[in-house]
Order: C-alpha cells, then structure tokens, then sequence
C-alpha cells in the first residue's frame, strides 16, 4: 500500500512571489503615516519597517507597514488611542520614532530619522546553551540574530502603499529515485501574480497543535512553515534557540537554530537553521527538517528550505524554496509453515520515491520595469558527427520525466534554457537513429547555476548500420531507408517495399558461346505508420531497383550503393499507373506475398506466430509486426499453406492460391473458431474474393466438415459416380429410394434433434444448392446425388452431417433445419 502524500501548503495555497498585505485605509478609520530618512536626514530610506505600538495600555494588534522607495509609510491602525512609532532596518538597531495620540477616523503624521547603530554579529560566539525564550533579558547573543532574522521575514510579508510589485514564478514537482539522485518525473508551470506570499501555510494555532506531518483520511500533508508561522507567538513558545557554527569554510554566516522546547515522540514538529550574514546582518535561508518520523522517511532526508532575497528597491522577498517528502509503500514480509503464513509489516514501510515541491522566482517587475530577474540554469549540448551520413540532423535532447527538449540548431548545438537545477537522465537522439530504431543514447547530467555543457559523440553509419541490422549486416552490403507518402506528402503506412537486383551470376557454354544466367534476389519491409520503412543485406556496387505497390499506385527507383556507402536513403511516391507485372516484380512467375492477421473484431493482431509452406517446397517462418504483418518479398506462385499461432486464439492453417504480382493473405483468427481466409483479397494485382478452392483446402487442412475427399483422393479410389465417394462414411448412409440416391444423416437421426420423419442431407456445387426432389415414401425431400457433377470434374468434396457444422456463408448454424450438407468444389 502506497501512503498518499499531499501539501496543502503546496497545492493549493502557493500564491506566487513579492509577498505582504498592502496597508489601504479603510474609510472613517484612523491611520498614521509619515516619511522615514536616513541620520543625515535627506536621503529617504526604502524598504524599512515601521511599526505602530499600542502605548496606553489597551490591548491592540501590532501594526506595521513598508516604506516605499520615497521613504513614505502609512499604517491602518485598528483603533483609535495612544502609539509608539518605532522603525526596523536590517543590520541596525531599531530607531523610537514619536509617541502620537490618534483620534478616531484621524490621520496623523509621524516622521521618523533613523540612527546609524549598526548590529553587530560578527562578535557573536558560538554557544552550546539553549535560549527557550527571546525576550532581551534571556540570551542577549541569540536574541540578537533572532530578531534580525524576523525584520527579514517581517519585511517579506510586508508591502508599500506603491504599485505592487508583481512576480513571475516558477512553480515545480519532481519524483527522485528512492536515492534523491536522479530525477524521475517533472512537471512545471509558471505563475504571475501581485500576491504577497510565495506560500500560506496552515494557521500557527493548529500546527501548534497537531504538528507539520498531519495524517488524515491515508493522506499524509507536509505543512511547510511561513512568515505568519515563524513569527507567531506560539512558535517562539514552543522553541528552543541557540547560535550554531556554520560548516567550514561559510565564515561569513551565523545561525540561529531552533527546536522543540519539549520532545513529544508522536508530535512531528520541526527543528532547522536560519542562516544569516555576519557583516550585513541580512537572513540569506531558513534550513528546517521533519520529526519523529519513520526510519524509512528520515533517508529522504524531509524537510525544506526557503531563500530570502534582498532586491534593489529595499524590498524582501521568498526567492526560492522547496520541500522534501518521502513517499512511502508498505512491503509485507512473509514466511509460510505448516500451513500458515506469517506476516510482518516493516514499521513505516520502505521508501520507494522522494517528491520535492517547491519554487522560484524568475522576475520581478513593477510596472513595466524589471526590478529583479533570474540568472536562470541552462544546458548547452554539442553533437559531434563522425561522417556525412550520420548527421546531427533533427536531434533532440529530452530530460525524461520533464517537458523539457531542445532541437538542435546550427553548429550541431542543443540548448536549453532556462532549466531548474538538479540531477536529469537526459536522452538524446537524432531523425536518423529513429528512422533506424536504433536506441537513443541516455546519460546523466548535472545541471548547476550558469551554463552546463556536454559532448555527445554520435556512432558512425557502419556502426548504425551493425546496430540496426545485426546478423544480416554482411560484408558488402547496405542498409537503404526512405518513406513512402502520396503526392500530397502524406505518409502512407503497412506499404510493402521491395528491393530487388539480380546476383547469382553463372556463365555457361550455349554453342559456340559463353552466356550469363543470373537469378533475381529481393528483400522487402513494410512502411511504418510515419510511412518510414529500412531494408537490411542490400549489395553495394550492383544497380538495385526499389518498388512499391499500393492500392493507390505504384512507384521504383533505380540506384547503385557505393563500396562506402552504408546508408542510402530512398524516398517512394506512389502515384497511378497502368498496373504491369513488371512495376511490382520483373519476373513472371514470381509472388510478393502481404500476410495480414486480425481477430474477428478486426483489430490487427502482432506477435502472430506464422509457418509457410511455400509453393514448391521449402518452409519459413515470420512473426507479425505491430501492425499484424508479416512479408515475403519473392515467392513462386502456387497454393501456399499457413499455420498461424497466437495465445488467446484457436490454432489452426489456411490455404491460399499465390498469382504472379502482389498478393495479400488476410488471415482471421477467433478464440472460438478456427482460422479463416478474409472473403476479399488481392490475387496477382488484382482484387478478388477469395477464391473458391482456397475455403475449401482451408477447412481441410483444419478438419473443419465432417469428412473431406480431396482430388488425390477421388484419383485414387477411381469411382464410376462422384457419389460412391460417401459410401463409406459412418455419420452418413447412403441408399437408393425411389429411383433417387440420397443421404441420410445417421448423427441427426440417431440424436433424434428433428422427429421421427428421415433426415435428409442437402447438396452444394461449388457454392450454388441443388434442388430437392419431391416428397419421399415416409416423408421428408431430398437432393438426387446422382446429378452430382462427374468425378473428373471435381476437386474436393466436403460432408457436414449436421447442422452445427455447416459454414454460416453457407446457411449453416445451429438452429437449421437442414440435416447436413454435401458441397461439392469442381475443378
């Protein structure tokens, strides 16, 4: 079972980027406002915070606001009374502005100077004390860099009485392997909005109480903290603080670090670092992890961080963040003895991805100005070709599980830009190995800030050419590729190619002179869906000639491969012709050869299993490609016999007659019936139904009738009337009556299916019924066998001796009233 994981802060409350609630004054409500400057009292200070003290006593809530770029404020008070003005700079200590009286739906002014006291952390040493509390007369040191680091998330939640600034975003979720290495799925979109949270999160009262992992009906949500979270009361109530070292060689950082004040083993709260800057005091991230939960979850290492930065016009904002989650599935450890199985659960399951969600922000603008924009990640990739034949040509670098893919473009070179940070399995390839279905090269690539670079070597033509055709890539011999379309470019799929040219050459004495006999040679493929289509084993230095034969028309090129040559490509239009023999095969008495298997519905099977008897001797084997074909480019002409196989379907051989020219062999399987032959073909470049003789060596080969007499048969036996030849089957009798010779089913009658009144069997010739006679002495009528064509004339007989048997083109089926019948195929 695999443990559902969601976000809330996540999913639905990601918001975008500059974040904090602009101060509008309400109507008939009191406010003050002001304009705030630097010591030398000119220079207007932006991007400070001012806040609004309540000073009589009266419990009130702390307002604040941001200074704009001119320095000026304003501040919605909640009511009317007595205030302290105080002004907040990062790296500063905090400048007492006036205490004002504010009446009710007043406005008040209140300018502010600020001092020039610098905080100083860089005299701040590392302690291993706790500080539980950060009021100024507990842990003066961490007091300090803790109340640094909420001006930085305080300004971040803050905005001016300006033009918002409004921010692009880029928003992503990613599945790593269990390792966190690699990234295995992706998916990204990109946001624009004036809002001033890059997150919310859940309210600071309920994490309180039920923690950062809360699990309800089987979903597991990681709440993330936010700049509400990390400046509420109850955060700072519930947490411990220390000043932590930073690693060796970050000397110009200081941490303040937090963590449960109370350790309650089913609580998962968090603990983590805020990173600040010792020489500016300005909070660079927050680092924070997940507790108490299972072992399995802890090697995805869950928690999160989120990236302050600090923009030109004063402001803060969340510049990036991200968490961690581990995504868990419960594997069952069993044993079985005597019977029972005993069954254990590894306590919180074993780790089978880790998801990661989070975001950054890509530019920030007010108005039409651009006042921050990402240095964005990028991925150039070079393409180095080894010869003309095995070009750069349509290559694509894909970052799987992502949407990102780059083309390459001129110089060979594919970039991608902007592209997150992180480790990829990038998969590379060009229109040429995909042509070829060759493998696409896959590697891993690390992409860092700035630009990454890779070199990828692409294989030569004769190692395409080893790749793609194996063991019939001989000494000598080419790979020819190309498409078929029609004259408006459309590709034309399940075309049959054929390359032919003459080999074998003998010379021999006719007379008094030498002469040459050589014998045609031929390899053959179907187009694919993309009207693509490649034949492997074709010579090089002998003049090739390249056909195709469609429905619509026909086509042939003539060319000759180099001795260097391992690729050519051969592009095939076909186009209306007047249909020649020599268009599709030069030789007369040669056979192309389409199998086509399909099942009952007519959805195309693959996979097919095919064994041909060839006409003349000789057996081969196919297996049907994905769109149920299979070819066989030089075939004689003759009777040509398939045994088909596939799981899931009834075994069974079909016979065919083969023409000279294009042939197609529709074969229909069923998991109820055996194999049959579609009723409409084309025989020898010419569509036709199915010939006649064919359904009749089909159901022979598969002993589909009752009894089948074939002509070697009927030669043998040498009767003097065809219906001599029925005498000696055992579900059949037959007798003289009336001055007729008829059939009786002994099967029908004995089963006593009908009534007590004789079961006669009807006759068939070649297709057509014979006529009955008139009623019998007992009842019942009955075709005279003696009008039966000659035995000389016939080519097989078939006897079905009941109903059930008989074939449904031929009136057959389970409810007929006939008792059977006996079809007769002439020759």
């Amino acid at each position: 079972m695999t443990r559902s994981i969601r976000t809330a802060v996540l999913s639905c409350a990601i918001a975008g980027a500059y974040v904090g609630v602009a101060s509008h004054r309400a109507s008939a409500q009191s406010a003050v406002r002001g304009r705030v400057t630097m010591a030398d009292g000119a220079t207007r200070a932006s991007g400070v915070i001012v806040v609004a003290n309540p000073a009589d006593g009266i419990p009130a809530a702390v307002t604040r606001a941001l200074t704009s770029q001119r320095g000026e404020y304003q501040i919605a008070l909640p009511r009317a009374g007595r205030y302290q003005i105080q002004a907040l700079r990062i790296g500063f200590r905090p400048t007492a502005g006036p205490i004002i009286n504010v009446a009710a739906a007043d406005t008040v002014v209140a300018n502010i100077q600020l001092t020039d006291v610098a905080v100083s952390l860089t005299t701040v040493t590392v302690r291993g004390d706790d500080v539980c509390r950060t009021s100024p007369d507990s842990g003066a040191l961490v007091a300090r860099a803790w109340e640094e680091a909420r001006k930085a998330i305080m300004a971040s939640q803050l905005s001016t009485n300006e033009a918002p600034l409004v921010a692009e975003w880029i928003e992503y979720q990613r599945t790593f392997d269990p390792t966190g290495r690699i990234i295995r799925a992706q998916t990204v979109r990109t946001t624009r909005s004036p809002t001033t949270h890059a997150f919310k999160s859940a309210p600071a009262a309920m994490l309180a109480e039920r923690g950062f992992v809360t699990l309800d009906s089987g979903e597991t949500t990681f709440h993330a903290p936010d700049g509400d979270v990390l400046l509420s009361d109850s955060f700072a109530a519930m947490h411990c603080f220390q000043i932590v070292q930073p690693e060796r060689g970050a000397d110009t950082l200081i941490g303040v670090g937090f963590r449960p004040a109370v350790d309650v083993r089913d609580f998962h709260g968090i603990d983590g670092t805020f990173w600040l800057d010792k020489r500016t005091s300005e909070l660079r991230w927050l680092d924070y992890r997940y507790l108490n939960l299972p072992a399995a979850a802890d090697r995805a290492q869950p928690g999160g961080r989120v990236e302050f930065l600090h923009i030109g016009t004063g402001g803060w904002l969340i510049g990036r963040w991200h968490i961690r989650m581990p995504e868990l599935v419960r594997t069952v450890v069993g044993q079985s003895t005597s019977g029972a199985r005993t069954v254990r659960a590894p306590p919180g399951g074993s780790l089978r991805a880790i998801q990661v969600t989070g975001g950054e922000v890509a530019r920030v603008a007010r108005g039409e100005t651009a006042v921050y924009e990402l240095a964005g990640a990028a991925l150039d990739v070079q393409f180095v070709e080894r010869d003309r034949i095995a070009t750069a040509a349509g290559g694509t670098v894909e970052l799987l599980g992502t949407d990102y893919v780059a083309r390459v473009g001129s110089g060979g070179r594919a970039r991608l830009t902007p592209v997150l940070t992180g480790r990829y399995e990038a998969r590379i390839r060009t229109a040429l190995m995909d042509t070829l279905g060759v493998a696409p090269i896959t590697r891993e690539i690390e992409i860092v800030r700035g630009a990454a670079r890779d070199t990828v070597r692409l294989a030569s033509a004769d190692e395409l050419l080893r790749a793609t055709c194996r063991d019939s890539a001989g000494a000598g011999t080419s790979l020819v590729r190309g498409s078929v379309r029609t004259p408006t470019g459309e590709a034309v799929p399940n075309a049959a190619v054929v390359v032919a040219w003459q080999g074998q050459f003998k010379i021999f004495v006719q007379g008094n002179s030498d002469r040459v006999s050589a014998v045609e040679e031929t390899v053959g493929a179907f187009s694919d869906a993309a009207g693509k289509w490649r034949v492997c084993g074709v010579p090089r230095e002998i003049p090739v000639v390249v056909r195709v034969k469609t429905d619509e028309g026909a086509d042939q090129v003539r060319v000759r491969l180099q001795e260097t040559e391992s690729i050519r490509a051969v592009d095939l239009v076909p186009r209306p012709v007047t249909a020649t023999i020599d268009i599709v095969l030069p030789k007369t008495n040669r056979a192309l050869v389409e199998l086509s298997v399909s099942n009952d519905a007519g959805a195309m099977l693959s996979g097919t299993t095919l064994e041909v008897e060839l006409p003349g001797g000789g057996t081969r084997s196919f297996t049907t490609t994905a769109s149920g074909l299979a070819l066989i480019p030089d075939v004689a002409v003759g009777k040509l016999t398939v045994r088909a196989r596939k799981i899931g379907y009834l075994p069974g051989q079909i016979s065919a007659t083969i023409a000279a020219g294009r042939n197609t062999v529709p074969i229909i399987l069923s998991n109820m019936a055996l194999p049959t032959l579609d009723t409409v073909r084309i025989i020898g470049d010419e569509r036709k139904r199915n010939d006649r003789l064919d359904e009749f060596d089909t159901r022979r080969l598969n002993g589909s009738a009752t009894r089948s007499i074939a002509r070697d048969e009927i030669v043998k036996r040498n009767p003097v009337d065809t219906w001599q030849m029925m005498t000696n089957i055992s579900s059949v009798r037959v007798a003289r009556q009336a001055g007729l010779v008829i059939a009786r089913s002994t099967r029908v009658e004995n089963a006593r299916l009908l009534s007590d009144k004789p079961c006669y069997l009807r006759a068939m010739v070649d297709g057509v019924l014979l006529p009955e006679d008139a009623d019998l002495e007992g009842g019942g009528k009955a075709t005279n066998l003696a009008n039966l064509p000659r035995p000389e004339e016939i080519h097989g007989i078939e006897i079905f001796a009941g109903p059930a048997s008989i074939p449904v083109q031929y009136g057959g089926g389970g409810s007929n009233k006939w008792c059977g019948l006996i079809a007769v195929w002439t020759r």
